[in-house]
């Protein structure tokens, strides 16, 4: 889940270069997957398969983690304008998939391990907020206090590849929810949220 605050600038002349830049190295410079020929070289392409491999392949959906909303795997994007309160709403749904319990008081959470990346607050004001915040929708720290854990990058601030390397150990299943707040300070350098083949490429990174 990204957490992003949606803004509309011109593109300047830096940013054009970086993302000529980003462009041209895209091809060799995508992170390596299972599918990779090998260092610096591009992943290999899917092929087409029947629909009755493509079913017995894939006999369910994967499992949800919000009833009606978000399965595991799935990307989902908080966006609104700044400043309205979406990080508080971030914590609202860390705490209800933590506990199993209803985000929003309508969609309900399948009970699972959740982790918040924070690059934006510092730690006390996150070990502030996040009590506040379960309070408030009456869970007791027991219920959460084991099934929440929490990534600051505040002051160590890394961009999404290297949110990935630092996740890349952690990713064995542990985590049923992780929650990136916020989007915009994980972007790398010179790219703009603006510019859709950059940020499709941190999509598919994310994926």
């Amino acid at each position: 889940m990204l957490d992003s605050d949606r803004g509309h600038t011109d593109q300047t002349y830096e940013e054009h270069l970086a993302q000529k830049r980003f462009e041209e190295e895209m091809p060799t410079s995508a992170p390596r997957g299972p599918d990779s020929n090998g260092p610096g070289e591009p992943a290999k392409m899917p092929s087409p398969i029947g629909i009755g491999e493509l079913v017995s392949g894939n006999p369910v959906l994967a499992d949800p983690v919000i009833a009606g909303l978000l399965r595991l795997g799935e990307t989902c994007n908080v966006i609104a304008a700044p400043k309205v309160g979406k990080s508080w709403l971030a914590y609202d749904l860390a705490l209800s998939t933590s506990t199993g319990g209803e985000w929003l008081g309508r969609y309900r959470c399948d009970s699972g391990r959740v982790l918040l990346i924070d690059n934006e607050l510092h730690t006390p004001t996150l070990a502030n907020r996040i009590p506040t915040v379960a309070r408030a929708l009456d869970i007791p720290e027991q219920d959460y206090r084991d099934q929440l854990d929490v990534l600051s990058l505040r002051g160590r601030l890394v961009d999404l590849h290297g949110i990935r390397k630092l996740l890349h150990p952690l990713m064995d299943g542990t985590y049923s929810l992780v929650i990136l707040d916020a989007w915009y300070r994980c972007i790398p350098s010179g790219v703009s949220e603006n510019d859709n083949a950059p940020i499709a490429h941190l999509y598919n990174l994310v994926d």
